[in-house]
């Protein structure tokens, strides 16, 4: 498992799309345990804001899914079509 967790902080740390979080540093403690370093993005997630602002409009949904989508196509270029994973 700790393998698999380092092989995804690598990815992860690899990826340039601004819409996905940037891992600074990874590694391991001296009694095994994992970790990572990632940049804090002050704000609300989705769930905090729809239950303050109730339901997302259409456009905004897509605004957000569109981002989504952007990150994700970073992944599948990068790892799935050169069957780095």
């Amino acid at each position: 498992m700790l393998r698999r967790f380092e092989r995804e902080a690598q990815a992860t740390a690899s990826l340039g799309s601004p819409h996905t979080i940037q891992v600074f540093d990874f590694g391991v403690t001296s009694d095994q345990t994992f970790y990572y370093v990632m940049e804090y993005l002050p704000g609300l997630n989705l769930q905090e804001m729809v239950e303050r602002y109730g339901p997302l409009s259409a456009g905004r949904a897509i605004h957000f899914l569109r981002q989504v989508c952007a990150a994700l196509r970073e992944v599948q270029e990068r790892y799935f079509r050169e069957g780095e994973w």
